[in-house]
């Protein structure tokens, strides 16, 4: 029988026995109450332009800058996990967490940067405890519970994200009273009450717990940190510039994100080397070179050139191919980037991905649309939200024990056929369209999310090898920030470029108000309408991926006799 089988999982890697449910309640509200902060200031935006005398794209910054750092840190959660104690990673993250929490929420109103920088805080901790969640549920329970396992890790994947508008809303709506204690109707509130919570929880992370994930001696690659850094920093970067700069700005989008591509790829020859490693960067080098070249030309010349562009990108495209096929290994990669070998593992990840992207594009541009053209308040549009939220927490743990019985594809063709049902109306949402309508789709959106994202991240980790979970949980999560930060990006451009295209002039605002009025809600439907039809699109994309699914529930113990009898 394998030994992923025999273990005794009350028992950590020291041979001292310990609570597994205590440290999984513990994890989960530590590990929900950093998600939470991704998506809380979606309704908190207009009072940070007014307070911080911003506008709109800088005040994004609070959440693209999020997403910046977030991505970094994931990449690098996998050697940390493997390197360090999670007792000490964990309480580590905390306290930055709380670092973070205390710098935006005393963050001068005449200083953005300071609360820049304690959103990135933030992010960094999320970056590692929610990979590290992960990783550790694996080690805690076995192969035979971890889709219910998984599925109250879903309570955080999912939950946590889809109640942070609301959350915000209500705070930011008037005084609170608890305990006793005054809280004031303002986005400060956000960050004062998740840092009490964090507060509690480091402390209580000392006494219960535990070391689970078996750590051995990997040295940090230098090069491969730094190209990890600042690879996906720039690329990320690239995108979240997108919605202000538009995506042909060269300064500040393409040339971030091409740049950012070279050094990933760079990054990922670092973790396949040996023989002839000189040869393949000579390709990569080539072939990227030719595609900056393409890519600058497109900005000046279109798509229509064939010497500028045409020939630059097809021998861009044939030299970086030349280079990913000389794919031979370091024995201690940064980042185990093989794992993507395992096709199951890999469909699931693109799987994953694209419902990310469905689930953020709509929530992020839902509050929008709310706000924006129904006129309801900050609270208001976060009461919209909340019944779907709360739908999410609640059917995560049940997809996660139907994962048990029935395996993944079922319950990803039945989500993502939800979700595209949930979808479809939102192409023909007005100015009218009933509130109870908007909030049943979006609970019948989140309720499709939930049956796809859980049991995909329960079976993604029981295809790996144990010791392989680590990179794969960090791979999978740095597929689903790509995700994130790209359809931020996405649906920003998409919708502002829109509104921007079809807004009436100034002028009209001061002949014919009511004119203005009804012109601007409509150039505003347009482009909401355009970023609901792209989020569909990755519904119908992520539908049919789905169907090439391994049917059933792979068990780790059935991967590990199929490679046995390969070899």
């Amino acid at each position: 029988m394998p030994e992923t089988l025999e273990k005794n999982y009350n028992i950590d890697i020291h041979g001292r026995h310990f609570s597994r449910m205590l440290m999984l309640i513990l994890i989960l509200i530590g590990t929900f109450g950093s998600t939470l902060m991704q998506t809380s200031l979606g309704t908190a935006i207009p009072t940070l332009m007014k307070d911080f005398s911003i506008s709109m794209s800088t005040a994004q910054q609070a959440t693209t800058w999020f997403l910046l750092a977030n991505g970094i840190m994931v990449p690098i959660s996998a050697y940390m996990a493997n390197k360090f104690p999670t007792r000490w990673l964990y309480i580590a993250a905390y306290v930055i967490l709380l670092l973070g929490m205390f710098l935006t929420y005393t963050a001068p109103t005449s200083q953005w940067w300071v609360f820049l920088v304690g959103r990135m805080f933030q992010a960094i901790a999320a970056g590692i405890t929610m990979p590290l969640m992960q990783v550790c549920l694996v080690n805690m329970f076995s192969p035979k519970q971890m889709g219910a396992v998984m599925g109250l890790g879903g309570i955080v994947v999912g939950l946590a994200p889809a109640i942070g508008p609301t959350f915000a809303g209500w705070l930011m709506s008037k005084r609170h009273v608890f305990l006793g204690v005054v809280l004031p109707g303002s986005w400060r509130t956000m960050f004062m009450i998740p840092m009490v919570i964090v507060a509690v929880v480091t402390v209580l992370a000392i006494f219960l717990m535990h070391d689970v994930i078996p750590n051995r001696p990997v040295k940090l690659d230098l090069l491969s940190l730094w190209f990890s850094c600042i690879g996906f920093g720039l690329f990320l970067l690239g995108f979240t510039n997108v919605a202000g700069s538009g995506w042909t700005d060269f300064d500040t989008v393409v040339f971030p994100i091409v740049a950012g591509v070279i050094i990933i790829i760079a990054f990922i020859n670092r973790q396949l080397d040996k023989e002839n490693r000189y040869l393949s960067l000579l390709f990569l080098i080539l072939g990227l070179v030719s595609l900056v070249i393409s890519v600058v030309n497109i900005t000046k010349a279109g798509f229509s050139d064939f010497y500028m562009t045409v020939v630059p990108e097809l021998a861009g495209l044939s030299l970086i191919l030349a280079f990913i096929v000389r794919k031979l290994h370091l024995k201690e990669p940064f980042l185990n980037i093989r794992v993507f070998m395992n096709k199951q593992f890999s469909l699931m990840t693109v799987v994953m991905a694209l419902s990310t992207m469905a689930m953020m594009g709509v929530e992020m541009m839902l509050p929008l649309y709310l706000q924006g053209v129904k006129g309801l308040t900050a609270f208001n549009s976060g009461l919209v939200l909340l019944p779907g939220a709360l739908l999410m927490g609640l059917i995560s743990p049940l997809a996660g024990a139907a994962y048990d019985k029935v395996g993944a594809k079922r319950l990803a063709l039945l989500g993502f056929g939800i979700l595209a049902l949930g979808t479809l109306p939102f192409l023909a949402f007005n100015a009218s369209t009933s509130d109870h309508f908007i909030t049943t789709l979006y609970a019948l959106r989140m309720f499709g999310v939930a049956m796809v994202m859980m049991p995909l991240t329960a079976s993604a980790m029981n295809v790996l090898p144990v010791e392989e979970i680590a990179d794969g949980t960090a791979s999978n999560a740095t597929a689903r920030s790509i995700a994130s930060a790209v359809v931020v990006a996405l649906l920003s451009s998409v919708a502002q470029n829109i509104i921007t295209t079809n807004s009436p002039t100034k002028a009209l605002a001061k002949t014919d108000i009511i004119s203005f009025s009804d012109k601007m809600i409509k150039a505003m439907l347009n482009g909401y309408h355009a970023s609901f039809a792209i989020g569909l699109a990755f519904v119908i994309v992520g539908l049919i991926i789905s169907l090439f699914l391994k049917g059933g529930k792979v068990w780790r113990a059935e991967i590990d006799l199929q490679q046995m009898e390969e070899l």
